[in-house]
């Protein structure tokens, strides 16, 4: 749900506020700060600005300008991603940081930007979204990937989201993850990751995969079966990890997952037969 801080008006606020703090404190950088924001007239024309500067390309910047003034719903999205980034990420002091300088950010702005586009029917264009993105941040988005709410790509480099792949509301999905498909048939193919799913660093998740709600998927996992609700899975393939491996201080640590994280511990290695069937699995 909405919180009553997150729509794209309370946010502009605090963006123009913390824009005439810092370019007062950051004097070497401050005329930055005022071009992105402080000249800007509202959210959306901000947002375009930095889309645009983001993938390179001035017309990107003109489109999304146009898109953003006429569909609110786009404009309340991106101000949810931007609160989510705040809340969910340490290393994000400021509502500035991740609108400024997170490339995660810029590239979900830019799927949903390419996804109303694809849905529309203005599948050239939508593609030369996700092109631009994965050139420019090397994000790789399919326009047709169905995108929920509040969602944290966090770094977001190498990140690969097949056409058919769902992801749910206030998902986190760390640097390097891939939902993918097998390759071997058409039609829904893709993982779907339900409400509050984490996805640690360089996860890969493949098939019609059901990652189901505020499960976490560890670093470095392969996933090729179901995984449960509020479970944890990790190595490779992922499964739940063993009773008897459980040791004090296992955890590893993730943003915004302390809760989760404690009955995250380190399994014992997988089987070679496992290794063996996980490596043979084609990973578009």
């Amino acid at each position: 749900m909405n919180r009553a801080g997150d729509t794209p008006h309370a946010i502009w606020a605090a963006l123009c506020e913390e824009t005439d703090a810092l370019a007062c404190a950051d004097r070497p950088f401050a005329g930055r700060l005022v071009e992105a924001i402080g000249r800007r007239a509202s959210f959306g024309d901000a947002l375009a600005a930095r889309i645009g500067g983001a993938l390179g390309d001035p017309e990107i910047a003109q489109v999304a300008a146009e898109m953003l003034a006429r569909d609110p719903a786009l404009l309340a999205a991106a101000a949810e991603d931007l609160a989510s980034v705040r809340r969910a990420d340490p290393a994000c002091r400021r509502l500035s940081d991740a609108f400024l300088f997170f490339k995660g950010y810029a590239a979900l702005q830019a799927a949903r930007l390419a996804g109303r586009l694809w849905r529309a029917g203005e599948e050239i264009a939508a593609l030369t979204l996700q092109g631009a993105s994965a050139t420019a941040l090397g994000v790789d988005i399919h326009p047709a990937a169905d995108l929920g709410r509040r969602i944290v790509l966090d770094h977001a480099d190498g990140l690969v989201v097949g056409e058919t792949a769902r992801i749910g509301d206030d998902c986190v999905l760390l640097h390097g993850v891939t939902l993918g498909a097998t390759g071997r048939e058409r039609g829904p193919r893709h993982p779907i990751l339900e409400r509050g799913v984490f996805v640690g660093a360089r996860a890969t998740i493949i098939g019609r995969i059901v990652v189901g709600e505020r499960a976490l998927v560890g670093a470095g996992a392969v996933v090729v079966r179901d995984v449960a609700p509020f479970a944890t899975v990790i190595g490779c393939a992922a499964a739940p990890p063993s009773s008897d491996t459980r040791r004090e201080g296992d955890a590893p640590r993730a943003i915004g997952t302390s809760e989760r994280n404690a009955s995250c511990p380190v399994s014992r290695s997988p089987s070679p037969e496992a290794v063996a069937s996980a490596i043979s699995t084609p990973l578009i």
